[in-house]
């Protein structure tokens, strides 16, 4: 779903947050200290209780450990009557709602099955190679060594493993949210999000100087409207932070400096008078850092692209050539002087995902990653260390977003009917594809619903895939009906040798669809993770605070050789549901709608789509 920043900020969006901050943190996951989670002598490790119970049962206990510390336990999944703190927990397996069947669903040929909720414990240990972590309950003991570089596979009735430890950035006096984070020069991380409070939103950014997140900085003077921020680095080591800003009713990108003392004025990045959003940044093997985003036209949306040479900012440049709208581009650069850029667009009357690459001062011509009939779209780009790009976007089926219902023969794909993941590899000449998909490799409670797919390079040569997967609160929702509360979490796998590896939870990431994270390696082979978190809980999954988190993904082993083989095209057709779409959708514009106080014209193609994707 590519979110409508012009309906967010409006009456729903605030009422949303305004019933989520009455109800208070009931269910809060929240407890950090800064200088705690960012030391190397702290694992963290889940354990879920009662993965095989057929019945409920308690799962009450407590944890000890030899050789260390507890620095603290957190639920995993938080329910009503849960109790969770330093002594121990109280904890049960649960019977789940199962979805009730309606008039015209198909008859299932069996019983539908009545899932069980699976409750479980974050468990922070202080130690070294020797600690060992006992955890008892009603249902039996098992000890695990936290330090060890990876925990045998569970067996029994409590499955445990390792996870990144959680850290809480942000504060609760705001809504915090569109989290990202860049390496800095030498050990520095930096991380920035959106705060949000009724006097508008900020802009805050925390460093890592190796050993400890600093204190917050306010990269902004004033509150204002503001979608989205992204960091990079320049090559003389200053670090930006560059966002999306309304001023006179319109949305612009703006770019601050930091020149390791403080944050300067805002720069104004982009002047049309129609919006310019969803950007994207990164920095090339020159040093030369880059900005590209979707930029509105004539009423028609376009990728663009600016680049900054230490000195000075380029002039834009136009990178997408479709005469239909472009989304939402995604950018990476290799070590050899290569940058690439991808986005989708709707060229084809359906959407396809688009690269153009820039090489010794000049555009090569564009070219197609993905383009057949079905639905592609949500694409990321990360660079190897064989300077090949990889490339991972959203699929779904035919006639994506078109007509459906009970009166239609030629059934559209429904906007949120099945979701998968392709992953592609670009040497220069050839295309080539991982020996294993990465959908089938996932668990089978896991093979669909898995969205907005971004890869990060770690500096160990892993190629890691980070994507949301959805868990239903009635986890049998036929895909035909509106699935009434959910919650997505984070997931990363690593292409190691011919096999994706056991998806790893990033843990307390339970939040929207659509909202935005960011993944960067550092000077270690780590990956560290920075997103928000509404705090949702596992029963209502409803609203309650929304906090930004960074977690490191830690490198543990050396990793074999990502193994391709060439791509295999599908030559796929499908019926057009409407031939004369253009024109359909030209005589649909302009199409006038109120939003809380303020009038908005747009297409409503335009519309449907944005608060679709």
């Amino acid at each position: 779903m590519k979110r409508n920043r012009w309906i967010s900020c409006a009456a729903i969006g605030l009422a949303a947050l305004a019933v989520g901050w009455q109800r208070g943190l009931l269910f809060s996951q929240a407890a950090g200290d800064a200088a705690v989670d960012a030391d190397n002598g702290v694992r963290t490790v889940r354990v879920r209780f009662g993965v095989n119970d057929k019945e409920p049962a308690k799962w009450d206990g407590s944890a000890s450990v030899t050789g260390g510390s507890i620095v603290r336990i957190r639920n995993w999944h938080p329910r009503p009557g849960d109790r969770v703190d330093a002594s121990g927990w109280s904890l049960q397996t649960r019977k789940g709602p199962v979805f009730v069947m309606r008039p015209w669903d198909e008859e299932p040929i069996r019983e539908p099955k009545t899932p069980m909720l699976i409750p479980g414990v974050l468990i922070d240990v202080k130690g070294t190679a020797g600690a060992r972590l006992t955890i008892k309950t009603a249902q039996g003991s098992m000890s695990v060594t936290p330090f060890a570089a990876r925990l045998a596979p569970s067996t029994g009735n409590m499955a445990v493993d390792l996870v990144p430890t959680p850290l809480e950035l942000s504060s609760s006096e705001y809504q915090n949210d569109f989290a990202t984070i860049t390496r800095g020069a030498g050990h520095e991380m930096w991380m920035s999000w959106l705060a949000w409070d009724p006097s508008g939103d900020r802009i805050y950014a925390r460093r890592f100087d190796g050993t400890k997140w600093l204190p917050r900085m306010s990269v902004v003077n004033a509150p204002g409207d503001i979608f989205i921020v992204k960091l990079g680095r320049d090559k003389n080591n200053g670090m930006w932070a560059i966002w999306s800003q309304q001023k006179d009713q319109n949305f612009d990108l703006y770019g601050s400096r930091y020149d390791g003392k403080a944050w300067g004025e805002a720069q104004r990045l982009s002047t049309a008078p129609q919006p310019d959003i969803y950007h994207d940044v990164t920095t090339d093997s020159n040093g030369n850092l880059w900005v590209v985003w979707q930029g509105f036209r004539n009423g028609k949306s376009d990728i663009f692209a600016r680049r900054f040479d230490g000195d000075k900012w380029s002039d834009e440049e136009k990178v997408s050539d479709s005469p239909a709208n472009d989304w939402q581009p995604a950018i990476a650069a290799d070590g050899a002087g290569h940058v690439y850029v991808a986005w989708d667009s709707y060229d084809q009357g359906n959407y396809d995902v688009r690269m153009r690459a820039w090489f010794n001062g000049q555009w090569g011509a564009p070219m197609a990653v993905a383009a057949t009939p079905k639905f592609e779209a949500h694409v990321s780009l990360a660079c190897d260390k064989e300077n090949r790009l990889w490339a991972v976007w959203n699929e779904s089926g035919f006639n994506w977003g078109k007509d459906t219902g009970f009166l239609v023969k030629l059934q559209g794909t429904r906007l949120y009917q099945w979701r998968t993941m392709s992953v592609a590899v670009w040497d220069g000449a050839k295309w080539f594809s991982p020996v294993a998909d990465v959908n089938t490799s996932l668990p089978e409670g896991m093979q669909g619903y898995n969205d907005f797919p971004i890869l990060q390079r770690a500096d160990d040569g892993r190629m890691w895939l980070f994507f949301r997967h959805r868990t239903l609160r009635i986890r049998n929702t036929p895909s035909d009906t509106p699935a009434h509360r959910a919650a997505w979490e984070i997931f990363g796998t690593s292409y190691e040798g011919k096999a994706w590896s056991e998806p790893l939870q990033i843990p307390l990431s339970a939040d929207r669809m659509d909202t935005k994270e960011g993944f960067a390696s550092d000077a270690e082979g780590n990956i560290w993770a920075a997103y928000a978190t509404d705090n949702r809980d596992f029963e209502e999954f409803l609203f309650q605070h929304s906090d930004v988190y960074a977690a490191k993904v830690r490198a543990v082993r050396p990793v074999a050789a990502a193994m391709l083989e060439p791509r295999r095209f599908e030559k796929l057709e499908a019926n057009p549901m409407d031939t004369e779409e253009r024109r359909s959708a030209a005589k649909a514009r302009p199409t006038t709608f109120i939003a809380a106080t303020r009038t908005v014209t747009r297409s409503s193609r335009w519309m449907a789509t944005t608060t679709a994707r």
